[in-house]
């Protein structure tokens, strides 16, 4: 069994490209040393990140972000044991929407944070989008 939380935040500042491969170098390292899985998006200074592995080494890392002066209001939208992992072998994988060209698909969630339908379902919003995106990238 193994634990997955969601969750959106600020950025402090508008990310450039090197910012978000530093970030990513950066996760990767961490993620690869605890087992941790995931996917973090970007899009005008919003972040929304899926992060999966042990209890206590999500709680641990949460922590952490939640103290990262990188970005702030830093709000879990999901937070759940699964069976499997949704973004195994994904270390860290880091999507400016923006460059993939799907930010018209999906600005008005990224933007405003509102969702399109009724969230206590299985997945939230956020996690439907970054799995999709997944699959479809």
């Amino acid at each position: 069994m193994f634990h997955e939380l969601v969750y959106q935040s600020i950025a402090a500042k508008d990310f450039t490209a090197d910012d978000l491969k530093e970030l990513m170098i950066q996760s990767r390292k961490y993620n690869k040393e605890k087992d941790i899985t995931g996917c973090l998006v970007y899009h005008n200074r919003t972040f929304i990140q899926v992060i999966e592995g042990e209890k206590e080494e999500i709680d641990t890392l949460f922590r952490k972000i939640k103290v990262d002066t990188r970005h702030m209001k830093v709000t879990k939208s999901w937070e759940s044991e699964i069976e499997t992992r949704g973004f195994a072998g994904w270390s860290m994988s880091i999507m400016n929407i923006n460059q993939h060209g799907l930010d018209k698909v999906f600005s008005n969630f990224l933007d405003t944070g509102e969702f399109s339908y009724d969230v206590s379902g299985i997945l939230t919003t956020s996690k439907s989008i970054l799995r999709s995106m997944k699959d479809n990238l």
